[in-house]
């Protein structure tokens, strides 16, 4: 079980919305270590190391090492509370690992074949991304940093679910798990196609256009009248 990702960290024996504040106004962000059956430990990152981690994608589902004067840590990112208007982190929550117990977590999708799939190259349609990401479970040791969904067979007003996307080696889905297969992906008709189709079935069904035209309107001359 190796770390691309590595973050400093101390100990935050202070809590509190104060403390909290001052630690961010210093260049850290609080934080908190828990899992593996051991105490929650309160800590603090650097915030600017941390920023620099956050901008990229693999940072999410990656054993993060985190690293001390007494020895370094392996866990993996749960969960991030952010500034509602700037983005930056406020909080950051780290779950210990072990490379013999399972883990779950959202992992992002990555869709291969979106510009050479027969529903978008030969019939025109529109690639539709109808999730994301998904939650597995495996070991730390097997976390993949996204799942590939390869689309390169659809034909128009075809979809993808869960079932038929290949995982990785101990992979696991939770939905599959529970048996719940939702689609993945789609191709659909261009929105503009519909609502011309739209348009010509209401045409067929009713006026015509020179029909709407025909009659009075504030527009049109007025007969003279006579005495």
């Amino acid at each position: 079980m190796s770390s691309a990702f590595e973050i400093q960290i101390i100990d935050r024996d202070s809590l509190g919305k104060g403390n909290s504040r001052r630690m961010r106004t210093t260049g850290w962000v609080p934080a908190v270590l828990y899992g593996a059956k051991r105490d929650p430990r309160t800590l603090a990152v650097n915030a600017n190391k941390l920023r620099l981690l956050m901008e990229k994608e693999a940072f999410y589902t990656s054993i993060v090492t985190l690293l001390e004067d007494k020895g370094s840590q392996s866990v993996i990112v749960k969960e991030i509370q952010r500034h509602p208007a700037k983005g930056n982190a406020l909080h950051i929550d780290f779950l210990r690992v072990r490379d013999d117990e399972l883990i779950t977590l959202n992992v992002p999708l990555h869709f291969i074949g979106t510009d050479t799939a027969p529903g978008i190259k030969l019939q025109g349609g529109e690639f539709v991304r109808l999730l994301t990401d998904i939650e597995v479970t495996c070991l730390p040791g097997n976390l993949p940093e996204f799942i590939k969904v390869d689309i390169t067979e659809l034909e128009l007003n075809e979809m993808i679910h869960l079932s038929e996307v290949k995982l990785p080696e101990g992979v696991d889905s939770t939905a599959i798990g529970l048996e719940q297969d939702p689609a993945v992906a789609a191709i659909q008709p261009p929105k503009l196609q519909e609502v011309e189709e739209e348009e010509e079935e209401e045409l067929e069904d009713g006026e015509t256009p020179e029909d709407g035209e025909e009659g009075d309107s504030e527009d049109a001359p007025k007969e003279e009248e006579t005495s």
